[in-house]
């Protein structure tokens, strides 16, 4: 039974529900501006049902396999410093990165940036501390033999911002 229905065997006229009730139709409709109009088909159903919040809505099919999924979840967890077009490529799958990427997510895998090197503390501070005592009294024939090398790393990479993927509440 239609609102406007119950509203009417209600006693209430047409003239005082009308402007409360009353819903635009989209222009396919065809109705013309002011006019009154029935319910919508979505708000009577809505009506009818007296049911207001969103309708469940299906979800498109999977575009990959479960093998798939977990090949995908094995390569992520295998090199973890590789992106989501990597590991599309090296498993051959005919899907978009998005895809790979929507895989990963589900499963609780996100590619963050990795935990920065630790702070010193003191006992880091005193090992450093006795290594330099350790050498102070060398004599000069020793450092003379001694190979000196800066701590400069050196990539043939991209030296940009660095990401891994990582399990959710994992460092």
């Amino acid at each position: 039974m239609s609102c406007d229905s119950r509203l009417n065997q209600q006693g209430i006229s047409e003239q005082q529900w009308a402007p409360e009730v009353r819903r635009a139709c989209p222009p396919a409709c065809g109705t013309r501006p002011g006019a009154y109009q029935p319910l919508h088909p979505p708000i009577a159903l809505a009506e009818e049902t007296e049911w207001y919040g969103n309708l469940p809505r299906g979800r498109p099919p999977h575009s990959t396999t479960p093998a798939q999924r977990r090949d995908i979840l094995q390569a992520a967890e295998t090199d973890p410093q590789t992106n989501a077009v990597a590991i599309r490529d090296s498993l051959h799958l005919d899907v978009c990165e998005r895809t790979v990427r929507r895989v990963l997510h589900e499963a609780g895998v996100h590619h963050r940036t990795p935990a920065k090197k630790e702070y010193l503390n003191d006992q880091h501070r005193e090992g450093r501390l006795r290594f330099a005592q350790q050498y102070v009294d060398k004599a000069e024939d020793f450092w003379k033999r001694v190979i000196w090398t800066d701590e400069k790393t050196f990539s043939s990479t991209c030296h940009g911002r660095r990401h891994c993927w990582r399990w959710n509440n994992t460092r």
